[in-house]
């Protein structure tokens, strides 16, 4: 054998674009197989990783240049490169992410190898196997995902991961090499937040051309060539013979033949049109042929046949009662089922044979079992059921976290299961709580886990917080004139957090908003604190000022006696008068103009007023009743008493009237008496006479404000 696996691994040797985008499969036309598809000594010796170890491969560790040269000549094991998965192992951290689930070993196995790891450094590694084709290994299958750091780089600095197949010379077979570099445009794989994912594929390498020979399989993973990206793959493999899976006829009573081919080829075509890996039959009769025609992916084809074998003997298959398994999440659990003339298991949604079987599914599952007997008959399905008991999962939830010292709280648990939870503070309190605070506190709680699996737990702290009273300067209660705007505030401190003016464009958050009213109202505001705590609610009062009262002081006019002109608004904002005087009320003592001016921030109006102080108008006479001019010397004579002794009197007139109208008497002067005679000078008899006085004022006649008369009239009784 001329191939040296210890040689150093450079890749300028392959920089065939083409390598990077399409995975390349190595198939050689043309060979017919028929031999069985579930042969269990392939000769390759731990080809799958299932001794959990590297036996049977050859390992390498090297690195990659600044170049972008590849040396990976060193033989060493390194745990950190060549990694045993185990089906125990959570999947593949870089595409939980993304939430793609890849597992860390193929489907149907219990291990797998993680070649290279996500730590970068600009490391390499690479695994060989030689092995001696045989007509039982001559399908050789490998199952990878590649997860590649795309950092951008010149493409011959990228992360990678490569494969290739050698034959005894040491020669590269045809289509025997697949290589891939981290690039966003890789048919299959998925963008990953920087990663490239692929999720587990296969390939298969077929050598029936080289029974009889050492076949030598090399993988490999880099780093990036500047040393701060990653590269790595899990990789499985098997040594399968290559035919059809068929080689014991009809099974009586059904009538058709369920017949498949290995996995890992680009297009399957059956002699009756199916194309997929696996097809059924219809109407199958004894020693009928049935072919497939196998493509590669690089378009290489073999086409595979069989002929269908008479009848076997019926057996029947009866299943033991199959107990449904109970396991915790992240759990394994071992299923053997046992039955009469019971060869193996068929599941179905696996799509693998195997009894026993290592299951671990992530949530409960029910899966599809075909009994195959020891003729390879199929028999009538069964289920099976693993229940996958989550983790208790419990939560306390709060309605504030955060609160101010002496609020109240609502906590609560939220389990997703009833095998039992608790707060572990009281464990008789029932899952809802109110609670009033005056200190930051933590709450336990705890779930238990069914069956066997574990408890959970969950802590929650509520923070209480001391509220400070609010210090602040805000506009005062104002008045504005009609159709004007005002600015109200509350000073801007630390202490307060926001403002809300209630009621004014939908509680309207800010320190200052201008307002036009258009009548007296209060408007609102809620002052929130800083701390949150103690909110504060006040209002500020704008009136809206009425205009001015006019013509206060009434019109120009006579008057009796000292006046006090009251000119008070409740608009006004001041006065002044004539005299320079600024109350609201002046006193008048003389005849005169007077004037006052009455503002306020409105407006402002001038008041006039022209007073005349009457002379007279104080004046008052009293004429008695009756009088008796008998000569007895009392009361003898009508005498007119007045208080306007100090008070000049012009145009006095006196007059008495007898009962035909007649006048008897008259006078104009105030001071003369009526001795109860007539006119020429005679007694007037007994009775009662009727009066009536005029008189004017000094000034009577120079101004129309006190020139009216006074006239007064009355009885009186003569009584001699």
């Amino acid at each position: 054998m001329n191939f040296d696996s210890t040689r150093p691994f450079h890749l300028q040797a392959i920089r065939k674009k083409s390598f990077f985008y399409k995975p390349i499969l190595i198939l050689v036309c043309c060979w017919l197989l028929n031999i069985s598809m579930f042969a269990q000594d392939s000769g390759c010796n731990n080809e799958n990783f299932e001794l959990g170890t590297l036996e049977g491969w050859e390992s390498f560790i090297g690195y990659i240049t600044t170049e972008g040269e590849v040396d990976v000549s060193t033989p060493a094991i390194s745990p950190f490169q060549h990694l045993i998965t185990h089906t125990n192992l959570s999947p593949d951290p870089v595409a939980s992410v993304c939430d793609l689930t890849i597992n860390r070993v193929a489907a149907g196995g219990n291990h797998s190898l993680r070649l290279g790891n996500k730590s970068s450094g600009g490391g390499a590694e690479r695994v060989v196997k030689t092995f001696t084709v045989t007509p039982e290994n001559v399908y050789f299958l490998v199952q990878y995902s590649v997860v590649l750091q795309d950092p951008g780089h010149q493409d011959h600095l990228q992360p990678r991961f490569e494969m290739r197949v050698f034959n005894e010379a040491g020669e590269l077979l045809p289509c025997g090499e697949y290589a891939v570099r981290a690039n966003p445009d890789i048919p299959g794989f998925v963008n990953c937040n920087g990663w490239e994912v692929l999720p587990w594929t296969s390939v298969g390498f077929e050598l029936s051309e080289y029974v009889g020979q050492d076949i030598t399989i090399e993988l490999l993973t880099t780093d990036c060539g500047k040393g701060d990206h990653a590269g790595y793959a899990y990789i499985d493999a098997s040594c399968l013979p290559l035919n059809i899976g068929f080689d014991s006829g009809i099974c009586i009573g059904e009538g058709t033949a369920a017949l498949s081919v290995a996995e890992g080829f680009a297009e399957y075509l059956w002699s009756n049109g199916d194309t997929e890996r696996i097809t059924t039959i219809e109407n199958a009769n004894v020693g009928d042929v049935i072919s497939v025609e196998l493509t590669s992916f690089t378009g290489c084809t073999i086409t595979l046949s069989d002929t269908i074998e008479a009848p076997p003997n019926s057996l029947e298959v009866i299943l033991d009662p199959i107990e449904e398994p109970k396991i915790c999440e992240g759990e394994s659990v071992d299923i053997e089922v046992n039955g009469s003339n019971l060869e193996t298991i068929y599941w179905k949604d696996l799509n693998i044979y195997a009894n026993p079987i290592e299951l671990s599914p992530l949530t409960t599952t029910t899966y599809e079992i075909i009994p195959i007997d020891f003729n390879g008959c199929q028999h009538a399905p069964e289920l099976v059921t693993v229940v996958v008991n989550p983790p208790p999962n419990i939560e306390i939830m709060v309605s504030e976290d955060t609160i101010c010292n002496g609020q109240t709280v609502e906590l609560s648990l939220e389990v997703n299961n009833d095998a039992g939870f608790r707060w572990l503070d009281d464990e008789e309190l029932p899952p809802i709580r109110t609670l009033q605070l005056n200190e930051s506190t933590t709450f336990y709680a705890q779930a238990d886990g069914i069956g066997t699996c574990p408890s959970t737990s969950d802590s929650l702290t509520i923070f209480v917080k001391d509220s400070q009273p609010i210090s602040y300067t805000k506009t005062p209660d104002s008045a504005v004139c009609e159709g004007e705007s005002i600015t109200l505030s509350i000073e801007e401190r630390e202490n307060i957090e926001a403002v809300f003016w209630k009621d004014v464009d939908t509680n309207m958050e800010a320190f200052s908003i201008e307002v036009s009213p258009t009548v007296s109202r209060y408007f609102k505001v809620l002052l929130i604190p800083s701390d949150d705590c103690a909110e504060f609610e006040d209002s500020i009062l704008v009136s809206i000022l009425p205009p001015l009262t006019s013509n206060v002081l009434g019109e120009d006019r006579c008057i009796d006696a000292p006046l006090v002109l009251d000119v008070f608004d409740e608009s006004a904002s001041g006065y002044l008068w004539q005299d320079g005087s600024t109350s609201p009320t002046f006193l008048v003592t003389e005849s005169g103009n007077y004037s006052v001016e009455i503002s306020n921030n409105c407006e402002t109006i001038i008041e006039n007023v022209q007073l005349e102080m009457s002379t007279s108008g104080n004046c008052r006479f009293e004429v008695p009743s009756a009088f008796s001019p008998n000569g007895d010397g009392i009361n003898d004579q009508l005498k007119i008493a007045t208080n306007c002794v100090n008070t000049p009197i012009n145009g006095f007139t006196f007059k008495v009237f007898n009962r035909w109208g007649e006048v008897v008497f008259e006078t104009n002067d105030v001071e003369q008496s009526w001795k109860g005679t007539n006119t020429k000078f005679q007694n007037l008899p007994n009775g009662l006479y009727v009066w009536w006085l005029r008189f004017e004022g000094e000034g009577r006649g120079r101004s129309d404000l006190c020139g009216e008369s006074v006239f007064e009239k009355g009885n009186v009784v003569l009584v001699r």
